[in-house]
């Protein structure tokens, strides 16, 4: 690593300034970094705005992660938790070039500017990015040279995904015009996919995919067979209401659900995909 002990020395005079506030406020942050986020983020997506974005996250965030654990097996860079373990307030086995939770700011910071085109899309990109990046210098899992490859790869992953969405989506649209049981058969090899291209990544990202895509696969396919989707959301107002309802879902279901990653991901790809939008029309009517 370039700077290793430059680098190295900066982490132990920063931890020097630790609070216990500011250590509560960025473990907080640290949620923003883990699989409670993606699961949080896709259903309030797919409810709050649009199922087809919701699908379109799903799979981004998906491949994304997949992306910067080959990045990270392949770089091989340690962790400063890793080379000084009591600088570390949170602790992880893996590399730590390039940061993944930069990565993923990053790449959701550029998507919102892109498709929003504010100000204010500007500054909430401009704070999210911020805030992520300082918390895992204060947080002791990363060095600089790690923020460095996260906005680089997170930037990479974003571009990619603008050149090639509009293009697969024609694709697999056209793939998947057929008959309801040809269509399920199809389905599920699109979904598959993703989680074999994990797999050779790494087995755990792997394993925690099995449940999401397998409750996906049943989600996507019921609706879309009876046409259970809500239509896109109009208002900012529509948007807020129907992500805090697909949120509350979410958290019950984490509050009361098995503590097995895998099968509350299911459970959760269900309730985004299949039970959440039923649900809300039913407390409209009613």
């Amino acid at each position: 690593m370039p700077f290793h002990d430059w680098q190295l020395q900066w982490i132990l005079r920063l931890s020097e300034y630790r609070t216990e506030t500011l250590d509560r406020l960025f473990l907080f942050l640290n949620y923003f970094d883990s699989v409670f986020f993606v699961f949080v983020l896709v259903p309030i997506v797919w409810i709050g705005i649009s199922y087809r974005w919701g699908i379109k996250i799903f799979y981004l965030m998906l491949l994304n992660v997949a992306f910067n654990s080959l990045l990270k097996q392949l770089v091989g860079w340690p962790r400063p938790s890793t080379d000084c373990p009591e600088v570390g307030l949170v602790h992880f086995n893996n590399g730590g070039f390039p940061s993944g939770a930069v990565q993923t700011s990053v790449m959701l910071s550029i998507l919102l500017i892109y498709y929003w085109r504010t100000r204010l899309s500007v500054v909430i990109a401009v704070v999210y990015v911020a805030a992520m990046a300082f918390s895992r210098l204060y947080l002791g899992v990363h060095y600089p040279i790690d923020l460095l490859g996260g906005v680089i790869s997170g930037s990479v992953v974003a571009i990619v995904f603008l050149k090639m969405v509009h293009p697969l989506e024609r694709a697999l649209i056209s793939y998947l015009s057929c008959s309801r049981w040809v269509l399920g058969w199809r389905l599920a090899v699109a979904m598959i996919l993703p989680v074999l291209g994990v797999a050779l990544v790494d087995r755990n990202l792997a394993l925690l995919s099995i449940g999401s895509v397998a409750g996906m696969w049943v989600g996507v396919y019921v609706s879309g067979l009876y046409r259970l989707y809500l239509p896109d959301a109009k208002t900012m107002p529509q948007r807020i209401y129907r992500g805090l309802f697909a949120a509350l879902g979410v958290f019950l279901i984490l509050g009361f659900g098995s503590a097995h990653i895998v099968l509350s991901g299911c459970v959760i790809a269900l309730w985004m995909s299949l039970l959440a939008s039923p649900l809300y029309r039913s407390r409209l009517k009613n």
